[in-house]
């Protein structure tokens, strides 16, 4: 009777799904229960068995075959119940059975292969807990060193592709660490998840030593794991390296040691971020002597220079003079290491916190300093000219000596040398450029002066035509550099900018966006106004370069959409190289957001790229847009420049071609996107200005009469409900009222009247004063809008298919930006059509276009007129459809229609005026009933 009673206990713990704590103390108790509860009934039988006088028959043994088998009967009963329809039974029952397995040291084969079966299915539940239990149940059967065992292939499925969190880290828990599991644990610590990343980097500090991963994946996983933006994450991170790495036996705690399995002469920025967390986290204090400063290699020096910029910021002044030489024995020590690189580079770089009150010291070193630089190594160029700044003290004494020294190369004094070859002359240019860049970058406008000029007929325009790529990248930028002090300059050299971004090479044309997008910045639009752009020949084939620059009166581009520096940029953001384009796009993004343009045009092309597909691997243009829109959308301004670009962005997904790559994109998660950036505070109502979804819900409901019947119609009614109308006026909610009945008649997809009736519902809730009809005028602009649009509308409109001819994508983005830039918010640029589309019935008929904008009869009539009558087909009428859209479908002229009109309207007007007396009948009526009851109650009489 034991095991009904205790498998009827353990049913009601199965039906509990909810993880509360005392449920969760009795599932514990089963698993460490069932175990031992055959033991004690066994000693229980055999201590009866010898009151009767009878031996103990089953030996030891025996009573630990009957454990198991109790212990296995309970298993073999949940396996019954593991594929219940309940998935609460499920859940626990895979928790029962993986507590079970840990507690057992030897399983049978009959039962290995029944619970391997089971979890098997169980490890595709459509329930994550259950999955995760299932994982926890096939630990103990998994081979990990077997790279065909079906389990392990399970795991790295789940590892890869499961999308709970809850699976992938009890896979992490469960999964064994070999050759075979480590590339897919590795890639975990880049897991979208924090908890997951937080995870795999535990199961790395315990169980995976350093020396087992590649030099590559240690400074992969241990730099992204300290520059983690979750501090959960980057704590375990610091743990690993610090309690994991750190605390091992080969490395034993000293820091040389662990920093050489980083490689730290190719990864220094990573080395000294794991130095400075071993410095900050143990009180490590290292000796630095003269035997110290007389061995040192990559590591050794890196450690030594990051422990004295530690010092440094830690303001311990009195440690770092002791483990600091003097300048003259750091002269020697430079002197030693000269041939050297990376260990020079790592002295240069401790040099600025040597104590200059030494003038012999100093004076010596500034001229060690410059005898170095002109045949030196080209890595110790830039921290050997910053030391020798801070040695020289004087910034126009310092400039003039770079200017002599720049000289000099470039015109040495023994003229009868031979030319330098190739090679050597590369060189030369490089280091003159390399000694150019760093004067320029810490020169003030204050300080330019006729020798820097000098330098721009020397050294850098020369260096611009050079027929070497990297030389000419370098001296493209000191030009830039250059620019950046004189605005006379960029207009000088604007036009040789451009033309280099449109003829180089890319990694040059790279360099030149960046430099112009600067000037940009820091100059504004009009300082390309003189350059001449469209003079360009490459400019000569756009269209648009044919158009007038319009100027606004104090000199610069009224719309920074015609500006020639504007289009010639925009060509980029469809460009085949990935870090232009991404150049581009963060550049027009800083344009964007520093109020220098406010293009609805350049917006929706950033649009446009951040939902593209076949951008999503540009993961730093993509990161760059996702951090620019919620920061772009916190100002007002801004918000009307993303509300003009609501509209053309989401035409063009709704329009696109099946397909087409922007045919994968659904349009609804684009206008969600939009939407959420224009979220207005309610205050908004009381600024005079109307409500910014109030307005969009105007361009929505008429681009869907547009084309009720075409992909408008079927995809643009879901964004209408999710419009925040509640700053809206009341005069908008009765007009998107009006428009709700207009589509409720003409459109037909099901799940699209749905959400149209939906909508109309919620402005119904808004409509304060239901009983008030719409301004007279309002109304009349309203149904003349929609008459104009109602006349021409075809009722089987082919559906586009832009990408019926297989285009590439790189063209069809450009066709897309060229037609945008040619389009208003109007919609008034016609659709292109495939040369494969046919029409259907009703070919011929116009597509139908709505505009708020008052019509003009007399075109109207005359279109109706040239218009050829298509054949209607024969369709029941719609039960809804009132007699004025009924007759707008009608061919009609436009005397007949306007007298049509008059009447509705005089209709509509005694309508309200007649609803209006008998409201007020019925008001004067209660009003003397009131009174009447009010006196009966004053004369002491009962209420009638």
């Amino acid at each position: 009777s034991f095991k009904p009673n205790f498998i009827s206990f353990l049913n009601r713990i199965l039906l509990e799904g909810k993880k509360e704590a005392a449920v969760e103390r009795l599932v514990k108790f089963f698993i460490d229960a069932i175990p031992k509860l055959s033991g004690k009934r066994l000693n229980h039988k055999s201590n009866k068995n010898k009151r009767k006088g009878q031996p103990n028959s089953q030996p030891e043994e025996d009573e630990v075959d009957e454990e198991k088998t109790f212990a296995f009967q309970i298993i073999e009963y949940l396996l019954t119940r593991v594929d219940a329809s309940d998935k609460n039974v499920r859940f626990r029952t895979c928790q029962i059975i993986a507590g079970l397995m840990t507690q057992m040291k030897e399983i049978d084969n009959w039962l290995w292969d029944a619970i391997s079966e089971a979890m098997r299915e169980r490890i595709a539940d459509k329930d994550a807990r259950v999955r995760a239990e299932a994982v926890r149940c096939m630990q103990p059967l998994q081979d990990p060193k077997n790279p065909t065992d079906p389990i392990i292939k399970q795991y790295l499925d789940l590892l890869s592709s499961d999308d709970k969190k809850e699976v992938r880290k009890a896979v992490l828990d469960a999964v064994g660490v070999t050759k075979v599991t480590l590339e897919e644990i590795l890639r975990r610590t880049r897991d979208v998840n924090d908890d997951v990343r937080k995870q795999a980097f535990q199961l790395l500090a315990k169980r995976v030593p350093p020396r087992t991963l590649s030099i590559a994946d240690r400074v992969r996983i241990l730099g992204q794991g300290l520059k983690e933006r979750s501090e959960p994450v980057k704590k375990k991170a610091v743990e690993m390296l610090v309690n994991g790495w750190f605390r091992r036996p080969d490395i034993n705690g000293d820091a040389v040691k662990l920093l050489e399995l980083l490689d730290v002469e190719v990864n220094d920025e990573v080395g000294e971020t794991a130095a400075l967390q071993l410095l900050d986290a143990h009180k490590i204090e290292p000796t630095f002597d003269d035997d110290y400063r007389s061995k040192l290699d990559t590591t050794s020096a890196l450690y030594y220079r990051v422990y004295c910029q530690w010092l440094f910021a830690k303001k311990d002044f009195d440690a770092l003079e002791e483990v600091m030489p003097p300048v003259s024995d750091f002269c020697s020590l430079l002197v030693t290491y000269e041939s050297a690189p990376f260990v020079a580079k790592q002295l240069l770089l401790m040099a600025r916190h040597l104590d200059f009150a030494d003038e012999m010291g100093r004076r010596r070193l500034a001229k060690q300093l410059q005898d170095m630089l002109p045949k030196t190594d080209d890595e110790l160029v830039k921290p050997a000219m910053q030391l020798l700044r801070v040695v020289h003290g004087d910034d126009a004494d310092f400039n003039r000596l770079l200017v002599e020294m720049v000289s000099d190369l470039l015109d040495p004094p023994d003229a009868s040398q031979p030319a330098p070859d190739e090679q050597a002359d590369k060189r030369l240019w490089l280091r003159v450029l390399n000694l150019t860049q760093e004067l320029l970058e810490h020169t003030k406008k204050a300080n330019l002066d006729a020798m820097l000029g000098g330098l721009m007929a020397t050294c850098i325009v020369p260096g611009v035509q050079h027929k070497d790529v990297e030389v000419r990248r370098l001296a493209i930028h000191c030009l830039g550099l250059y620019c950046l002090l004189s605005r006379d300059a960029v207009r000088q050299y604007a036009g040789l900018f451009v033309e280099v971004a449109l003829i180089d090479r890319d990694n040059i044309r790279l360099n030149v966006i960046k430099v112009v997008f600067d000037f940009l910045l820091y100059y504004g639009l009009t300082v390309f106004d003189d350059a001449h752009l469209d003079r360009l020949p490459s400019l000569a084939e756009d269209s648009e370069s044919q158009q007038p620059d319009v100027k606004a009166e104090d000199g610069g581009p009224r719309d920074p959409d015609s500006s020639p520096v504007m289009r010639v940029l925009s060509q980029f953001l469809a460009y085949s190289n990935v870090d232009i384009r991404t150049a581009t796009a963060e550049g027009f993004a800083k344009l964007l957001l520093t109020n220098v343009i406010a293009s609805w045009k350049i917006l929706s092309k950033l649009l446009v790229m951040f939902f593209d597909p076949a951008y999503s691997r540009d993961l730093r243009m993509r990161q760059c847009l996702a951090a620019f829109f919620p920061d772009y959308a916190k100002d007002p301004a801004h918000k009307e420049v993303m509300f003009s670009a609501f509209l053309p962005t989401l035409r063009l997904f709704v329009r696109s071609g099946r397909k087409s790559q922007l045919g994968s994109v659904v349009p609804f998660d684009v206008a969600l996107f939009i939407l959420s950036h224009l979220e207005e505070p309610r205050r908004s109502a009381r600024d005079g200005r109307e409500a910014l979804h109030g307005r969009l819900g105007i361009l929505v409901a008429q681009e869907i009469l547009n084309e009720p019947k075409g992909e408008p119609g079927r995809q643009l009614p879901r964004v209408l409900p999710k419009l925040l109308l509640e700053t809206s006026s009341q005069e908008t909610v009765k007009s998107l009222l009006f428009y709700a009945g207009l589509m409720l008649e003409v459109v037909e997809h099901k799940e699209s009247l749905r959400s149209i009736e939906k909508f109309r519902s919620k402005l119904k809730e808004l409509d304060r004063t239901p009983e008030m009809p719409l301004d007279p005028a309002t109304l009349s602009n309203l149904r003349n809008a929609v008459s104009a649009g109602l006349t021409a509308v075809s009722d089987d409109e082919p559906e586009g298919d832009e990408d019926a001819d297989g285009n590439k994508f790189m063209s069809e983005q450009r066709e897309y930006f060229q037609d945008l830039d040619q389009s208003d918010l109007s919609g008034s640029k016609r659709k292109r059509k495939s040369p494969k589309e046919t029409p259907k019935d009703g070919a011929g008929k116009k597509s139908m276009r709505l505009h708020l904008d008052d019509y003009d009869a007399a075109e109207y009539e005359d279109e109706d007129e040239d218009a050829e009558a298509a054949p209607e087909p024969k369709v029941e009428p719609k039960p809804r459809m009132s007699s004025w859209v009924r007759n707008k479908k009608q061919k009609v002229s436009a005397a007949e229609l306007a007298r049509r009109e008059k009447e509705s309207l005089a209709a509509e007007n005694e309508r309200i005026r007649v609803q209006h007396e008998k409201e007020r009948k019925m008001y004067e009526e209660k009003i003397k009933r009131l009174e009447a009851a009010a006196n009966r109650g004053r004369a002491g009489k009962p209420p009638a």
